[in-house]
């Protein structure tokens, strides 16, 4: 994709930051364990980016245990939401400010760190490829 798949991924990866950041500040109550979906996001989006390196495309054990990473990330994302669904949902409600629904909150903060992981994915495996026009 070249330079317009890095600046694609780096509008996501700031606006999942951002996303995270105003979750946690405006919509909660200072609520920091939002902070956890873009933290999950950035390891699974430098796992993601590292399958474009040139370690991954010749041999076959680095390219699986990128996958693998930015699998386990992108899954911790899933359960980490799964678990304020099922578990952590009065926590949330105890801290909306907001006139938003408490899942609502929870689906903004976990497509925060989703954007961050795709973002940085791109941004990283864009930067790494031999291809540089747009």
């Amino acid at each position: 994709m070249g330079a317009f798949g890095s600046i694609l991924g780096g509008l996501m990866s700031v606006g999942g930051i951002f996303m995270a950041i105003w979750t946690m500040s405006t919509i909660t109550d200072n609520y920091l364990v939002f902070l956890l979906y873009p933290i999950f996001g950035v390891i699974g989006g430098i796992a993601l980016g590292a399958l474009n390196s040139r370690k991954a495309r010749t041999q076959e054990k680095y390219k699986n245990e990128y996958v693998s990473y930015a699998a386990m990330a992108f899954a911790a994302i899933v359960f980490l939401s799964l678990y304020y669904f099922i578990f952590g949902f009065d926590a949330v409600s105890s801290k909306n400010l907001s006139e938003l629904e408490d899942s609502a909150v929870v689906l903004l903060a976990a497509l925060s760190g989703v954007l961050v992981e795709l973002g940085l994915g791109l941004v990283i495996a864009n930067s790494i490829s031999e291809d540089t026009g747009f």
